[in-house]
This record gives C-alpha cells, structure tokens and sequence, in this order.
C-alpha cells in the first residue's frame, strides 16, 4: 500500500459495506452488474479489507435487498438486483454529473392533505420523497426545484398514492413582500453535515490530487484504483447528505462545488488505470470479462473517447 493510499486511510477510514457500496456503483455496475465473490475478495483485499469481511458485507447486502447469488459449481457468483441497480442509478447523478447551473425558478410541489394518508402511508411517502431529494416543508407538503415527474410517478405508483397526492408547480411572486421559496433553502435543508462532510474531503483529498498532477508515474495501477475509489467513496459519503439543488440556490461558499470540481480531477488522473487494474482482476475468474457500458465515459461531463469494442483511447479535453 503506497504512502498516499495510507494517509487517506488515515484520515478517511471506510467501513467495508459501505466502500463495497461505493465499488458496486463506482466499477462493477458499469461491467454489468454481475461479478464472482472471488473478484470482489481480490477488489476488496488493498484496502485491507479481509474475506470475512467481504462475506459479511456481501450477505448484509443480499438480506438488504441489494444483490442476488447463485452457485455455479464450487463458486458463488453475485449480481445487483433491480432494487440495487436502481439505487445506484438514482444516486450517481450525484456525484458525477456536473453542477446545474439553469433553473427557471419554478419548484414541484407535492401534497397530501391532512388525514388523506394513514400514518405509514405518510411515513413511506416522506421517506421516498426525501431519497428522491424533496424537503418536507410542511406537514404534508414536499418542495424540489428540480422535480421530476417521471421519478414522481414512479414513487407514487409504488406506493399506490396516486390518488392521494396533489402534484404541482409553483413559483415566488415577486411582488408580494415576503420571503421567497428561495430565501428559505436553509431552512428547508439542514446543509450543516454535507458541508463539513466536503470541507473534509477538500482537506484529505486536495493534497492527493497535487501528487497526481506533479508525479503520476509514481503511483501503481492498483494505486490508481484505491485513490479513485477513496475519492468517490468519500465523495459519495459527502453528497448523499445534500440535496442536489441549482447551483444558485446554495449559499455563498458553499464548499460542494470546489469538492466536486476536486473528485473529478481525481478521476480524471486516474480512472484508466483503475480501470486496467479492474481488467486484471476480473480475468483472473473471467475468461472475457466486460468493459465498461458506454454511460461509464459520460461520467463528469465525459470522461474520453473509446472505439466499438470499448477499448479505452486517451481523455477528452
């Protein structure tokens, strides 16, 4: 384990179900989904990470809904299910698209009258609502500027609540003295943790990236890897705990923006060899291991160019 590797270990330490999250979404989601409990041993075993406790890991998250097994022979193989895929699809925006810059001003609403809802209706609705990353403004009342209306109607039909919930836009009026929707961001969202979330990763992690700039050919192609998966772990850790709102609507100095900015030169150093390194590991049990959907290379704006067969050519820009 390199130098910088430790000092982020240090600094950072990961639990390993949750670092195994971060490598499902990060690299084995983009390959398919799918991958042998040995590979993920191997994946695991640079972070010091042990088989016991990657199989612990691995059967919390079968039980949580996260993945489905089955035996082939002496081997046991894992894939996400549908629920963990989607989870992964409905956090990723949050770390690797680029920060939204246009908005209109106009917020979805959602509502749902006093005594329309039992109370566990109530609970699973606020619940889903807040994963989705509406704030509870009210009893009843759900706020996003950025809703949208195919994951409402996903939620809603899930739930059965299409005919309890009120859904609609909204906007400020100007001409009335008081406070706006957007004066109030910092009472409708507690931004306290994610932001001494990112101010420690700011602080961990900007020194790595100076290494990489200065000296790249020092670091491994496992070195790569453990620096890409810490970085978007820790990103990851820190992002989930905001809400992915119009950049102007942040307050001024908002440290989200200079964390994002900082994981994605991170990654820029180093996802190709990551990359390679993840080659190597899934040979060992795969004989024609998958490279990477073609989504994997859109990741913060775009990551490179790559030919039909997915081999990976230099990065764009």
């Amino acid at each position: 384990m390199g130098p910088v590797v430790t000092s982020i270990l240090e600094a950072a330490a990961p639990r390993s179900k949750s670092l195994i999250v971060s490598l499902l979404g990060d690299s084995i989601k983009p390959r398919g989904g799918a991958f042998w409990l040995g590979t993920l041993i191997s994946a695991c075993e640079p972070f010091d990470i042990n088989e016991r406790a990657v199989r612990t890991s691995v059967q919390r998250l079968s039980r949580d809904g996260w993945l489905q097994s089955e035996r082939v022979g002496r081997k046991s193989r894992y894939a996400l299910t549908r629920e963990g895929g989607a989870r992964i699809d409905q956090a990723s925006p949050r770390m690797y698209s680029p920060p939204i810059e246009a908005w209109d001003g106009t917020w979805t609403v959602a509502f749902a009258p006093p005594g329309s809802l039992q109370a566990w209706e109530r609970s699973q609705l606020r619940k889903y609502l807040e994963w989705e990353g509406y704030t509870m403004a009210a009893s009843g009342v759900f706020l996003h500027p950025l809703g949208s209306a195919d994951s409402l109607n996903e939620i809603l039909g899930e739930l059965n609540l299409a005919n309890d919930v009120f859904v609609f836009s909204a906007r400020s009026i100007e001409a009335v003295s008081a406070l706006g929707l957007c004066d109030g961001v910092v009472q409708f969202w507690d931004l306290n943790e994610a932001s001494d979330r990112y101010l420690h990763f700011l602080s961990v992690f900007d020194p790595v990236a100076r290494q990489l700039g200065q000296a790249p050919g020092e670091f491994s192609d496992m070195d790569l890897f453990q620096i890409r998966l810490l970085a978007i772990h820790a990103f990851r850790r820190a992002s989930l705990h905001a809400p992915r709102l119009p950049a102007a609507l942040y307050p001024n100095g908002w440290p989200g923006l200079d964390a994002y900015h900082l994981c994605k030169k991170i990654y820029s150093h180093s996802w190709q060899a990551a990359e390679q390194y993840l080659d190597r590991l899934y040979a060992e049990q795969e004989e024609r291991p998958k490279p990477p959907s073609a989504y994997f290379y859109t990741r913060f704006g775009g990551l490179a160019a790559h030919d039909d067969e997915g081999a990976l050519s230099s990065a764009a820009g």
